[in-house]
């Protein structure tokens, strides 16, 4: 969320693209039940170009579908950080699911 001119496209509404007051906005109504969520792990740090560094993980989204059982969709994510007055901020991520192999 560090960049001003901010948007999201939601690959599962294709059709939708969230403006920042609109992403945040459905952040603050955001009400998980216990066992749902975003959960991150893997991080690594790829690469630091000066004061731009690249990193990705791993992240699992947990929800429950319409019959209460919760799915588990994995993702991998690219985050970009900026290095801004000496401190390092989130200038760009994206999460895109992957399919799990059996």
């Amino acid at each position: 969320m560090y960049a001003v001119k901010w948007f999201e496209i939601l690959g599962w509404i294709p059709t939708v693209v969230l403006t920042k007051p609109a992403a945040l906005e459905r952040v603050a109504h955001l009400n998980y039940k216990p066992g749902e969520g975003l959960f991150a792990d893997q991080f690594r740090l790829m690469a630091v170009y000066g004061d731009v560094a690249l990193a990705t993980d791993r992240r699992i989204r947990k929800i429950a579908d319409a019959n209460g059982a919760i799915v588990s969709t994995p993702h991998r994510a690219l985050l970009v950080f900026v290095k801004e007055t000496g401190q390092w901020k989130v200038a760009a991520d994206a999460a895109v699911p992957t399919m799990v192999t059996e």
